[in-house]
């Protein structure tokens, strides 16, 4: 599993888990990640886990501020010479 050392689940997860997974789909993106076929128990537990640390982030209180930064970037081909 996608699981780090805290026992949390990875953002792969995560991401799957906000994008709206069924627990029939569960069981598709486990076997995909492990290369194993997951027992229904198992899927019950990822999902289970997922959605317990989807409320947790989703109901975590914000910082007043937050730092950012903005970039933004052109890219012109500039023919000079005849070279470019």
């Amino acid at each position: 599993m996608n699981v780090t050392k805290d026992g949390k689940m990875n953002w792969t997860n995560f991401e799957i888990f906000i994008q709206g997974i069924s627990t029939g789909q569960v069981a598709n993106v486990v076997e995909v990640l492990t290369c194993a076929h997951p027992s229904p128990s198992t899927v019950s537990r990822v999902f289970h886990s997922l959605e317990e640390e989807f409320e947790g982030w989703k109901n975590q209180k914000l910082k007043t501020h937050y730092l950012y930064v903005l970039v933004d970037g052109t890219d012109f081909t500039v023919i000079y010479n005849e070279n470019g």
